[in-house]
């Protein structure tokens, strides 16, 4: 069920249960009998759920006109289409002649060399 049709039966609800309520402490401040008191707030209960759901459906086409509004008012610009096949460099690179290839001696002797050597664990632990 989509939100727009759920929003009028919401505030129906919420409309009609809040009518009940004070029916209900309205009638037992006055002190009236209960079956009197339970009556009438099941008729406000009835009553104020069916001009809720004449008031959320109003507030819902009022909404939606509103967006309606604010969608032609506000298009959304038009983006650029990605080209279809990107620019990669490392295909360039492979296709030239010895690209893969590092000469000889090429400034690797001024990169410093990080070797790591495995120690074994620790066979016991002391307590602390």
């Amino acid at each position: 069920m989509s939100s727009s049709k759920r929003s009028p039966r919401i505030i129906a609800s919420a409309l009609g249960c809040a009518a009940f309520a004070i029916a209900c402490v309205s009638g037992l401040a006055a002190h009236n009998p209960s079956n009197v008191v339970l009556t009438r707030a099941l008729w406000a209960l009835a009553v104020c759920y069916v001009a809720g759901l004449i008031l959320g459906s109003i507030g819902d086409v009022i909404i939606a006109q509103h967006i309606a509004l604010y969608a032609k008012k506000n298009p959304i610009p038009e983006m650029k289409p990605l080209p279809q096949e990107p620019f990669i460099v490392a295909e360039l690179a492979e296709d030239q002649p010895g690209a893969g290839l590092v000469p000889n001696d090429a400034g690797l002797s001024k990169v410093p060399q990080i070797t790591q050597t495995a120690q074994p664990a620790p066979a016991t632990r002391k307590a602390a």
